[in-house]
């Protein structure tokens, strides 16, 4: 559905206003003008200058968004730098890559100008790492296959699918809800004891995957084999983080939750596939009677879309993406799997702790502003801003339907080396963060690490299983870069609903002059493990907040939580905290949070 977005639009009208420019005609009348234009009709061969193929032929728009970047090389190199603002317009379509379009130092902006890539006005301009599947064969039932010979010969294999908008299920088992865990032996992570008729054997048993829920946190891991006799399900490699003894099975829960994932044999609902990756098969039971011949069935082929990378000496400034949609990403595990510590971090096999990667990364990027994109439909997380990120602004965007966390700034290392790493003086306002946490359940809507002078403001963030912001990354009061940041003014709501031990808001760390006000948190669930979960959870080292003028309603399990922090080290004012209550009378601040009015349209449809 074609969305209306009016800052961008008024963005766009700014930026686009180019001296010596094309012009075309755009379909409301206005005119469109941009130094380069690429179509899905284009060929790179051409100027892309022309919006549109000409009569003859023989010019026209290019083909790709590399292309595009490069001829912005050419006009700079031509001109002797950027001596005005530059812009490439994008045609409505799909641009397909097989792997991220990198822009690095050479593609800079100025202090003075900007280059912008841009969806052109009214159109909608997709940016996927997808590859179509064609060849369906309907075979039993709703079953549907094809053979997919790159598969086969061990040259690609992917953990999501997709049918139009609409993500399909990896097999699983049970379908709905889960098993638990029966008998474990703290000391032994290698193997458990599950009830009579959960698991059986099976083919391919080493491709298929446990996924453990811890609190805060879940595991991947392979299975090595299944003895029905003993009810004795083992793994390839330890599950859980190696870290600590709390990742030992059934310390947070008694009966740990767990189900199955990737196995032909679990292939038994409308909306599920598997992939034999030995034999290159893949098999989908349409989530309605649908022929897979007439529809767009896409499978990601890259595990990252727009990579923006400047350096510590040469950082990449005033680019700008607006208007843009980015999907199909994918995030392929290692034969250690998957080990969550905290906020999509986890370890594979080792002890050193590593991001699940972003669709859309920026390093080293200065004064660049994403806006108006949408980010949806990715197996890994959504936006990364870090390693000297500063003064950047990320506005207006949609970012949903994502494997892992929503949007991040900043990093984990509280003290870095150089303090040019350290991210500052970003805003991330007015944008929509929803269902994320689709495959690492452990997410983050808007994940701030050690980061100074951010602003997190008027976003709104629900429909998740874990956490709606956190922010700082130590866990004990000592000082850190981590510092000043406002997170204001964000509607958030129905998160926490499938993990534990979180908040609608997140602390960790000694952040003097940090400030949490005017937030809206409602519908926090009650904790699905040892853990609560509440409005706002002060945990570890946390000191130095101001806390005023937040509302928070309906969280059964409190407004507010301390862990090893205390309410004496903050300041709190003018709060509004009504935990039990489920329909309150709100007072009249309420209304200031979430979206501001002029962005609710186009991200919300009201």
């Amino acid at each position: 559905m074609m969305r209306s977005r009016g800052l961008v639009l008024f963005v766009l009208a700014v930026s686009l206003a180019v001296a010596g420019s094309l012009h075309v005609d755009s379909v409301w009348g206005a005119e469109s003008s941009a130094d380069f234009f690429v179509a899905t009709n284009g060929n790179d061969r051409w100027s892309g200058r022309l919006a549109a193929p000409n009569p003859a032929g023989s010019d026209g728009p290019f083909a790709t968004l590399g292309r595009a970047r490069d001829a912005v090389r050419e006009l700079k190199a031509r001109e002797g730098g950027l001596k005005r603002d530059v812009t490439v317009l994008i045609r409505g379509g799909v641009y397909r890559l097989e792997q991220p379009l990198l822009l690095g130092p050479e593609d800079s902006g100025s202090d003075q100008h900007s280059i912008s890539y841009a969806a052109y006005p009214s159109e909608k301009a997709v940016v996927s790492g997808g590859r179509v599947i064609r060849g369906w064969k309907r075979g039993q039932g709703q079953l549907w296959s094809v053979e997919i010979p790159e598969v086969k010969a061990g040259k690609w294999a992917f953990r999501e699918l997709f049918i139009g908008d609409q993500r399909q299920v990896r097999a699983r088992t049970p379908n709905e809800g889960f098993f638990r865990i029966e008998k474990y032996r703290k000391e032994d992570r290698t193997q458990f004891t599950f009830r009579a008729g959960d698991l059986k054997n099976g083919k391919n048993l080493s491709d298929v995957e446990l996924v453990l829920f811890y609190d805060w946190e879940i595991a991947r891991a392979f299975l090595k084999s299944v003895n029905e006799t003993s009810n004795t399900v083992q793994f390839q490699r330890p599950v859980g983080n190696p870290g600590a003894d709390f990742w030992a099975f059934c310390q947070f829960d008694p009966h740990q939750r767990y189900y199955l994932e990737n196995a032909l044999e679990f292939l038994d609902a409308p909306g599920e596939w598997y992939l034999d990756r030995h034999t290159g098969r893949l098999t989908l039971w349409p989530a309605k009677n649908e022929d897979l011949n007439r529809i767009e069935v896409t499978a990601p082929q890259t595990e990252q879309l727009l990579r923006v990378i400047g350096t510590a000496q040469e950082p990449v400034r005033n680019l700008r993406f607006l208007d843009l949609a980015f999907a199909h990403t994918d995030f392929p595990l290692s034969e250690a799997g998957y080990n969550g510590m905290q906020a999509c971090f986890h370890t594979a096999g080792d002890r050193r702790t590593k991001a699940i990667p972003a669709a859309v990364e920026f390093q080293w990027a200065t004064g660049c502003r994403f806006a108006g994109n949408r980010i949806r439909h990715v197996g890994t997380s959504g936006l990364w801003f870090h390693a000297g990120a500063r003064d950047n602004q990320i506005v207006g965007n949609e970012v949903g339907d994502v494997a892992a966390n929503g949007i991040m700034v900043g990093d984990t290392a509280g003290r870095p080396r150089d303090p040019a790493e350290v991210s500052r003086n970003n805003t991330v306002a007015n944008n929509y963060v929803h269902n994320c946490g689709v495959d690492y359940f452990g997410c983050i809507g808007i994940w701030l690490g050690h980061t100074e002078r951010g602003v997190v403001a008027h976003n709104e963030i629900c429909d998740l299983p874990y956490g709606g912001i956190s922010v700082g990354w130590t866990w004990n009061p000592s000082p850190t870069v981590c510092k000043e940041n406002i997170i204001e003014y964000n509607h958030i709501h129905h998160v926490i609903k499938e993990m534990a031990d979180s908040g609608g808001i997140y602390t960790l760390g000694f952040q003097p002059g940090t400030v949490l006000r005017g937030n809206l948190i409602h519908d926090v669930e009650k904790t699905h493990g040892r853990a609560p979960s509440n409005g706002m959870f002060i945990d570890e080292g946390s000191k130095g907040f101001l806390i005023e003028g937040n509302i928070i309603y309906n969280t059964p399990d409190g407004a507010v939580r301390f862990n090893q922090s205390q309410k004496d080290w903050h300041t709190f004012r003018d709060n509004t905290f009504l935990a039990d209550s489920t329909t309150p009378q709100l007072p009249p601040e309420a209304a200031k949070a979430g979206l501001e009015p002029e962005f609710r349209p186009a991200l919300l449809g009201k």
